[in-house]
């Protein structure tokens, strides 16, 4: 009965029943080796094979296979027992009854287990912890396939556990979850970040699977998923995409033949912003085994024939669950290949040019003798996830999650605050601020506005770039200020004040004539201080000033101490929440923070401040429109001149506005006069004596601003064919910014 229960894969009861029957035969070298295969099988306790197989290398049984040797050799791997193991991979090989062996990777287990020792050799140098993640994120059951999102603000993954229960932890007991306790479940669950743990995870979907695991989601409103129903042959799944639609996910859609073919895909992820798609398969054609492939979007729905990543990437064995950063050019994936120090290991590859760097293992303080798979990745890199059956003092079920977290130290940031005012009537108006790189990569997070009252803002940005700081006011863009924050920049105060002017054209307020006063700015960098022998006080104040920014951000952020990383990847153009209002404006604590920061920076050497005279980029006077959801971009007004009939001559009334008009253009540079005057369509390309009118009409306004000594430069002549009624006897004016 208890062979019969092996062959069906009840492990769980094959083993029961042989340990009853090794209580009356504990000499048995069958029995030995049979209760030995069984815990191979253990998602939890592979290691107490160790002794039943040592046993029959010591008896010297002679009545059962001689793969124990290779068994023994295989747990003493997984046990990071690497030389051990080797020599008795050797003793396999050399053995005189396996000329035929079972197992024909001997040499590559060989071989992974010297990259064991190597690679447990080196120290790295990288800070990076590896962890398991808590319950309930991991269970007795297996969790699998973690895809967190960019924003670093959800994780979705699989499990097997049951969905009904709460009890998801079992202890170390059983070799084998007993039948009671193993669940049919499958599901994809969703949990949001709290802090720096992760909330209760739901699951997503509703259905009948034998597996379902996510592959890459977008913003939490795309999904790409692997699926295996009860009708598919095993392990004969495929690729399918899903959307959110009113607040659940859409019944998945298979991806087309170009991508599930019929055989077997393991991973997909969609990368450079949705017009590639890389992919693993087993189909023919490829380097052996699973291969990794890209296809490249076509059309909506369509994609190429998929093309392998070639040699550097794929192997004679497999390659799967390929994962691409956000950078485009950092490729991820698992491989039992040569690289691996058994079972799977997690790789990375850089792209140089056209073509994809050796890869190279992640390490040991990564990767295993068991199997790591399914890794994703924020795109700062400071958290990353991955899957791993390993089994140790850690591991909670047969499968579980693990997070590998970079911690930052001695964040290289610059502290950029200062003084922004914008004057009206003497009166400092209400100003927000739009921060962008030379990347046009939007800065949102830890950019705040200046305080209406004097106009103190704060920011906290990555130094070795150059920004555009975007002065708003009710929707419009008055300025723009271009900023350089060189290498290792430690502080940049920068004090800027505008003079804003109603501009008035035929009467309406049409925008703001924006006018900058004296620009100062100051920049401290380490270097500096370092050259002044400060740079113990250096770091015990930049250490001060960081505990300061948590503070500011723990205040106005409760997200942010969890989200740091965020300044590494800026998000493009997406708002990000604000626990204490709607706008970037701070909360009370704000000033007494920043007081003491300012209190901070007082207190070190005024000579070590480089003052300049103007930012890079000043722009001088401006002109900002008023924004009107009636006039095309940069036309700030419109206004249409009508004659009588048969007239041409300009009408006092006119004449005051075209006063008007001739002032307002002498003034500014930056401004462009479009005259149109209307004709009627012909198919001859002659003017009738009513377009010929319409041109006099257009003459007498150009004359007119000519005496009044408006340059022929500052307007363009532009005919049209008449549309409508309000065409007739008309000339158009429209006033626009270059």
């Amino acid at each position: 009965m208890a062979d019969i229960a092996y062959q069906e894969g009840n492990y769980f009861l094959a083993l029961e029943k042989y340990q009853k029957v090794e209580i009356r035969d504990m000499h048995s070298c069958e029995l030995k080796y049979k209760i030995a295969k069984c815990y191979l099988k253990s998602p939890f306790k592979v290691k107490e094979a160790l002794p039943y197989l040592k046993y029959l290398i010591q008896n010297d049984c002679d009545d059962v296979a001689v793969d124990y040797l290779y068994f023994y050799a295989h747990v003493l791997q997984l046990q990071h027992n690497y030389i051990e193991a080797i020599n008795y991979y050797n003793e396999y090989l050399e053995n005189e009854t396996t000329l035929k062996k079972e197992f024909d990777d001997v040499e590559l287990k060989i071989k992974q287990c010297e990259n064991g020792i190597k690679l447990g050799s080196i120290q790295s140098s990288s800070s990076e912890t590896t962890a398991i993640m808590d319950i309930p994120i991991n269970t007795s059951y297996d969790e699998s396939a973690p895809i967190i999102s960019k924003r670093d603000n959800f994780i979705v993954f699989s499990s097997k556990r049951q969905v009904d229960s709460y009890n998801y932890v079992y202890g170390d007991q059983y070799a084998f979850l007993p039948k009671d306790l193993e669940s049919a479940d499958r599901d994809i669950y969703l949990s949001y970040r709290k802090g720096v743990q992760f909330s209760h995870p739901y699951p997503q979907f509703d259905g009948d699977y034998r597996e379902i695991y996510p592959l890459y989601v977008e913003d939490g409103s795309y999904m790409l998923l692997y699926i295996e129903y009860p009708s598919d042959a095993i392990d004969k799944g495929n690729i399918y995409e899903t959307k959110v639609k009113k607040g659940r996910w859409q019944k998945p859609k298979k991806l087309n033949s170009k991508i599930n073919s019929n055989h077997t895909e393991k991973g997909a992820i969609i990368a450079n912003n949705g017009t590639t798609i890389y992919f693993s398969s087993n189909r023919p054609g490829g380097q052996g085994g699973f291969d990794l492939y890209k296809s490249i979007r076509v059309g909506k729905d369509d994609w190429s024939k998929p093309i392998n990543l070639g040699p550097t990437i794929n192997g004679p064995n497999d390659e799967v669950f390929p994962y691409v950063h956000n950078d485009n050019k950092t490729l991820y994936y698992s491989t039992n290949g040569i690289l691996s120090m058994g079972g799977f290991d997690i790789v990375k590859s850089t792209k140089e040019g056209a073509n994809w760097s050796r890869p190279k293992n992640l390490g040991a303080h990564v990767n295993s003798p068991f199997n790591e798979m399914q890794f994703s990745q924020i795109p700062s890199k400071r958290y990353s996830y991955f899957t791993s059956d390993r089994q140790d003092q850690q591991s909670v079920g047969g499968k579980d999650i693990y997070a590998i977290f970079k911690p930052v130290h001695k964040m290289k940031r610059a502290i950029v605050t200062g003084k922004i005012k914008v004057l009206k009537n003497g009166q400092s108006l209400p100003i927000t601020l739009l921060v962008k790189d030379n990347s046009n990569i939007t800065y949102k997070k830890y950019v705040y506005d200046p305080s209406p009252d004097v106009g103190k803002f704060f920011m906290i940005l990555p130094p070795s770039k150059n920004y555009s700081i975007i002065i708003k006011y009710n929707d419009s863009e008055l300025y723009t200020l271009n900023i350089d924050l060189p290498k290792d920049t430690y502080r940049y105060q920068l004090d800027k004040e505008f003079e804003l002017k109603e501009i008035e054209v035929f009467n309406k307020v049409v925008g703001y004539d924006v006018i900058p006063n004296e620009t100062r700015f100051e920049v401290t960098t380490f270097d500096e201080l370092k050259n002044q022998n400060q740079e113990e006080v250096t770091d015990a104040r930049y250490d001060a000033l960081l505990m300061l920014m948590e503070m500011i951000v723990d205040r106005t952020d409760k997200d942010g101490l969890a989200n740091l990383n965020d300044l590494d990847d800026p998000i493009k153009d997406i708002s990000l929440p604000n626990t204490s209002n709607t706008s970037n404006s701070p909360d009370p604590y704000y000033t007494p923070l920043l007081d003491l920061i300012e209190k901070a920076f007082n207190e070190a050497d005024p000579s070590l401040l480089t003052s300049l005279d103007s930012v890079r980029g000043d722009q001088g006077d401006k002109v900002v429109k008023v924004p009107s959801l009636n006039l095309k971009q940069n036309v700030i007004v419109e206004e249409r001149y009508y004659f009588p009939e048969k007239e041409f001559d300009i009408s006092t009334e006119n004449k005051l506005s075209l006063n008007e008009l001739s002032t307002f253009l002498k003034e500014r540079d930056n401004i462009v006069l479009d005259v149109v005057w209307f004709s009627s369509e012909d198919e001859n390309k002659t003017l009738s004596s009513v377009d010929q009118l319409n041109e006099m009409r257009m003459n007498s306004i150009l004359n007119y601003l000519a005496a009044k000594g408006v340059s022929r430069w500052k307007y363009h002549i532009k005919n049209k064919t008449i549309k409508t009624s309000q065409d007739n006897a008309c000339i158009l004016l429209s006033v626009r910014i270059k």
